[in-house]
């Protein structure tokens, strides 16, 4: 009976050192490179040491991670704002995305939740501008003054946004909302007598029509980033 339960734990030992072998040499070509994965396969014991370093081994040991959530925030950012861009290679920005989202995918949870949550913020204040430009029509119908004005929920989205890497974008979407409001200011006739509500009304139109579309990609672009709805 001793020799059974000796032969099963010696079977037993065998299969194990043979399966931390296997992973050792896997694990040293994905992780360390061509070079460690050679040694490993030559070299008996340091497949054995990758092996058991497979468990404990951390890809984002050396991360920067200040550095790198600025950098990959600012992606996502552009992605979300192709959206406004006729001109953007649709297949190329499919194929950037496909493989943005495959860099992200195995981030640490908190850190790829703060990149869904930036993004989700920054969509979030896209279309609440949008609704100001709206509502200032709205406005300008009825009092003949045309004045670009935040709502509350923008300028709180725009404070939000800050906490994401994002200050100097929003500083620069601020003055393109200034620049956006001087050139409505000059093109748009400020007495009543002269307001070409037909025109106001297309423009209203076409500015609700443009919100669907941008939003059905909105949500399409987080998705292909996150594999979440938004």
């Amino acid at each position: 009976m001793k020799g059974v339960i000796t032969s099963i734990l010696i079977f037993i030992l065998y299969i194990s050192l043979f399966a931390d072998y296997g992973i050792g040499i896997v694990h040293s070509f994905k992780k360390h490179g061509v070079v460690d994965g050679v040694v490993g396969t030559v070299f008996f014991p340091w497949a054995m040491y990758r092996g058991v370093e497979f468990w404990w081994h951390d890809d984002y040991g050396n991360v920067n991670w200040d550095k790198r959530l600025s950098n990959d925030m600012q992606t996502c950012i552009y992605f979300v704002a192709l959206v406004q861009d006729k001109s953007a290679d649709k297949y190329q920005i499919n194929e950037n995305l496909e493989k943005f989202s495959e860099k992200i995918k195995d981030y640490p949870a908190d850190k790829k939740q703060y990149l869904l949550d930036g993004t989700k913020k920054y969509i979030q204040y896209s279309n609440s501008v949008s609704s100001d430009i709206l509502n200032s029509l709205n406005h300008y119908k009825k009092n003949g003054d045309f004045n670009l004005t935040s709502s509350d929920a923008t300028k709180k989205l725009e404070t939000e946004l800050s906490n994401f890497k994002l200050k100097e974008d929003m500083e620069l979407t601020k003055k393109l909302f200034e620049d956006l409001n001087k050139q409505m200011q000059e093109d748009l006739p400020s007495d009543r007598a002269f307001i070409d509500y037909d025109k106001i009304k297309d423009m209203e139109t076409t500015i609700n029509l443009i919100m669907e579309l941008q939003k059905k990609e909105f949500r399409r672009i987080f998705t292909s980033l996150f594999s979440e709805e938004l």
